[in-house]
């Protein structure tokens, strides 16, 4: 797999990439919006014209009514005009929608016309039952710090607004602190989006900095203070579209690997950006180098998805169930781009779930290893890490499906969700980086025969005997601490874990043969795959006896 790596490398323009996520960041693109279309227009703009076999949109309601596995989608909204200011006892602009997009909480309903004056109530977090005994908020707008995971803004919104009556929220909440990097005391100018509940629709939320939620406590102190919001908002039946780009495969074309990654956001949304926009540089690369006949057309097809996030990729799933046995699996970017230096992130591959077994898993993180062990950035070595699993992004939706889909991203964010989540927080290396992933990862796969399956197994049972090795050393070290009482509970939750982990990586190594199916040495490969996964389980079996030998050795020296 390494000779396609330097071909990629010279092809590919992380500075086109960067360009493309500063382009798609001056819209403000919630679903269904003016905004995420203008985004897909570009995308297809810049797609056409480099010889990809088809380049189509398929469109599905988000109109509060249709279903998408299992649930109601919600509507199309977009924000238009939002204004928070004091107006007594002194007259103070707090936040406003032009300056800091990401200060309108998503379906958010509008004001009247003209906004709304009202005493606003400090209600503390706002989270819990007793933060508004004695408090008298109906027909007010309450203040609130927040606090918590990240569906903070639906519970909020339900205490303040469904059961005590007020008009609105105003919080100065800072989702996902990082300590000592990220939160609301080290970063008191950070807004950060949050989200109200979709099934509600009687007020709205508002998200300030923590330096104004100071300013009004402050205020506060001396007496009451009224604020008046002014918020214009869109909401009703809307079209959501997932632009689907296709390298047509030469021997398997109904066999499917795929990219995908999201349109949808606030505004600027640079993280979120940075999908779509390694997207359109990978099409672009990966065409081009087959239409000048640098690179052979992959057995099996390729699609780029470019989508709303989660509705899309669901919508997408529903319109191509009868299809998804072929689809043997997926890369999902969020966050491909971003400067390691500024925005104190690694990027990290997140596998799988369990219940979703497949070579995509070791494949994925054995390419991101070999492709920033040498990486040097400006700020210094690339960063990386590996997360068993994360339902971060539209990977879920996919591995829901049972359709194996790997989450390539960036993490920690100091900017996440912020308004400085701009275009010039990345790094066009790091595209690089994350462009030769993507692409050897998703190329060798779509082009995989005998050779190249043999190659990815021996990847999956190196990657297996390395864990079977970790938790073997793990299990030794908690026998040989253990209480004598105890010692027989440590070896067991060992080998049960040993035996879980063996199993599903036989799974995993077994998940091989969907590159070979219907190919002419299906059947010899099948025979080498039968005797790898026999080797992996005498592995196995050998390292549980280890673990069972210290454990008698140990009960031998203490009964002595």
């Amino acid at each position: 797999m390494k000779k396609t790596r330097n071909i990629f490398n010279n092809e590919f323009s992380g500075t086109k990439a960067k360009d493309h996520t500063e382009y798609i960041t001056q819209f403000y693109r919630s679903n269904g919006s003016s905004g995420i279309k203008a985004s897909t227009v570009y995308c297809k703009e810049q797609l056409d014209g480099h010889g990809l076999d088809e380049i189509s949109i398929e469109k599905f309601p988000v109109d509060g009514v249709s279903g998408l596995m299992g649930r109601i989608v919600y509507p199309a909204w977009e924000p238009r005009e939002v204004v928070l200011n004091i107006v007594d006892p002194v007259e103070e602009e707090i936040v406003n929608y032009n300056d800091t997009p990401t200060c309108i909480e998503w379906f958010s309903t509008p004001t009247p016309p003209g906004g709304v004056t009202a005493e606003i109530v400090d209600v503390r977090g706002g989270m819990m039952l007793e933060d508004y005994e004695g408090k008298d908020v109906k027909g007010k707008i309450v203040l609130a710090s927040g606090g918590g995971p990240l569906n903070m803004g639906v519970r909020l919104y339900e205490l303040a607004v469904e059961r005590y009556g007020a008009l609105g929220v105003v919080t100065d909440f800072l989702l996902g602190e990082i300590p000592g990097i990220r939160s609301r005391t080290l970063r008191p100018e950070f807004v950060g989006l949050l989200r109200q509940p979709r099934t509600f629709n009687k007020g709205w939320s508002i998200v300030i900095s923590g330096t104004k939620g100071a300013r009004l406590r402050e205020l506060l102190k001396m007496g009451p203070v009224k604020v008046w919001a002014n918020v214009d908002t869109v909401e009703g039946a809307g079209t959501g579209e997932n632009l689907i780009a296709v390298i047509k495969g030469s021997e398997k074309p109904d066999e499917e690997v795929f990219i995908v990654g999201h349109l949808s956001a606030t505004k600027p949304g640079g993280n979120c950006a940075t999908g779509p926009a390694l997207m359109i540089e990978a099409a672009r690369t990966l065409s081009q180098l087959i239409v000048k006949g640098d690179l052979p057309r992959p057995k099996r097809t390729i699609k780029f998805l470019f989508v709303p996030e989660g509705l899309g990729s669901e919508a997408y799933i529903k319109e191509h169930w009868e299809e998804r046995e072929s689809m043997i699996g997926g890369l999902c970017l969020c966050g491909v781009g971003e400067d390691q230096g500024i925005c104190r992130s690694s990027l990290v591959v997140s596998r799988t779930p369990d219940s979703v077994p497949s070579f995509m898993n070791d494949l994925c993180e054995h390419v991101l290893k070999e492709a920033v062990s040498k990486k040097l950035l400006t700020s210094g070595p690339m960063r990386y890490g590996i997360d068993p699993y994360s339902p971060f992004s539209d990977n879920s939706s996919f591995n829901l499906s049972g359709i194996p889909c790997v989450l390539l991203s960036s993490k920690p964010n100091l900017y996440f969700h912020t308004q400085f989540l701009t275009a010039d927080k990345m790094d066009p290396e790091v595209f690089e980086t994350a462009g030769s992933i993507v692409m050897e990862t998703i190329y060798n796969v779509a082009d995989a025969g005998v050779e190249t399956a043999m190659e990815i197994a021996n990847i999956v049972m190196e990657a297996a005997e390395s864990r079977l090795g970790e938790i073997s050393t793990y299990s030794y070290e908690e026998i040989i601490e253990s209480d004598p009482e105890n010692m027989e509970i440590v070896y067991k939750k060992g080998i049960k874990k040993l035996d879980y982990t063996l199993e599903r990586d036989l799974r995993s190594l077994n998940s091989t043969s969907r590159l070979v199916r219907g190919l002419d040495d299906e059947k010899s490969y099948k025979a080498f795959l039968q005797e790898s996964m026999a080797d992996l389980r005498a592995k196995g079996e050998r390292v549980k006896e280890r673990v069972a030998a210290i454990t008698r050795t140990k009960k031998g020296g203490t009964e002595g």
